[in-house]
């Protein structure tokens, strides 16, 4: 039967994953203050602090956020110092007990994640009735969340390919072929397989398998479910112009071509993943994870807007090598910047030190 986590594992391992960002936040804002103002009615969740509940218990868990939800009809105001070591050390407990539930209890002997339970608290994935079920969801989710270790992603990488990569169209499917009408895991399993959500090629679920991918150093295969969508798209069979569909059919048509969130996080991707320009507490940080399989010739020219700047970065390709591309040099305006571990971070005060608004940054890859 489901467990609290179970419920929606695939979702719990985001959950997780922001507790864990959200203590990450707070240990940059320690740098100013050793404390927070929060409101009152917060410190029933922060539990470690004041009064402890056994995370493995879920009637105590329910307990105590009915509790909060009742406190929170009408909030007082009334405020509480919070040490912000303790906060840390709360949100941690909490993502920790979490992500090694679900790695204990969620991963299957078939080498994936199940993700999901549907209404009769029935676990979904895995081996039933001699079928392989498997959710393309469950794995990126929980690769998204950073807490697989690198022999599972190897592991959960041929499981995709094995089950729920097209042979004919070369794309990755939302899940397996259940060949069932399954209403109890939602509507979507009432569709025939290939269409809509049961099993066609939903491209915005591929891109943030790519992104998960690129995101835990796997980079040719991120290059490829990246690929994978370009080649359907492009493909004739298509019928569509080359843009990117919020899914493809069965039959690899393009469908439904201005509602998708998938073009937003192909950008993303591309940009913070592949050339690896990113924010970071307001610096600009530089680690690309390019491939030669990137450029078309020997070099990539992108502008993008940070700050109060625009930044044109060129990155060149210094050798033909196969593998992933490692920074070599960082020149801003001509002038070297430190680099280590194929990263380049740029401290705001240093783009504000630069007087005009357009600058240029050129990074040497070998």
């Amino acid at each position: 039967m489901a467990s609290c986590e179970g419920e929606s594992a695939a979702f719990s391992f985001m959950y997780a994953h922001n507790l864990k960002g959200l203590s990450s936040l707070l240990e940059k804002l320690k740098e100013k203050t050793p404390t927070v103002k929060l409101l009152k009615e917060l410190s029933l969740l922060l539990d470690t602090i004041y009064t402890p509940i056994n995370y493995g218990d879920c009637n105590q868990k329910q307990k105590r956020l009915d509790e909060y939800f009742e406190k929170t009809k009408n909030i007082t105001g009334e405020k509480i110092e919070v040490s912000l070591d303790a906060a840390i050390t709360d949100l941690k407990a909490k993502s920790e007990h979490l992500f090694k539930w679900l790695n204990q209890n969620e991963w299957l002997k078939e080498g994936f994640f199940n993700g999901y339970y549907d209404n009769k608290g029935k676990r979904v994935e895995g081996t039933s009735d001699g079928k392989i079920k498997m959710m393309l969801a469950s794995q990126v989710f929980a690769l998204m969340s950073g807490a697989v270790n690198k022999e599972r992603i190897e592991e959960i990488w041929e499981s995709i390919n094995k089950y729920l990569k097209d042979k004919k169209h070369g794309g990755y499917r939302l899940n397996t072929d259940f060949k069932t009408l399954y209403l109890d895991l939602g509507r979507a399993f009432g569709f025939s397989y290939g269409d809509k959500e049961n099993g066609a090629f939903f491209s915005h679920m591929a891109v943030m398998l790519a992104y998960s991918l690129y995101q835990e150093g796997f980079l040719n295969q991120g290059n490829q479910v990246l690929n994978s969508i370009y080649k359907m798209a492009a493909n004739p069979g298509a019928q569509i112009y080359p843009l990117i569909p919020e899914y493809f059919n069965n039959e690899g048509k393009g469908l439904y071509l201005y509602l998708t969130g998938s073009a937003s996080w192909y950008v993303y991707t591309l940009v913070e993943q592949i050339l690896g320009i990113k924010g970071s507490y307001g610096d600009l940080l530089l680690e690309p994870k390019l491939v030669a399989d990137n450029f078309s010739g020997d070099k990539i020219i992108v502008k993008i807007p940070f700050g109060d700047k625009a930044i044109t970065v060129e990155f060149l390709r210094k050798n033909k090598t196969n593998k992933a591309l490692k920074i070599k040099e960082v020149l801003l305006k001509g002038k070297p910047l430190s680099h280590q571990n194929n990263k380049c971070l740029i401290k705001k005060d240093i783009l504000e030190s630069q007087k005009k608004r357009d600058l240029y940054l050129q990074v040497s890859l070998g």
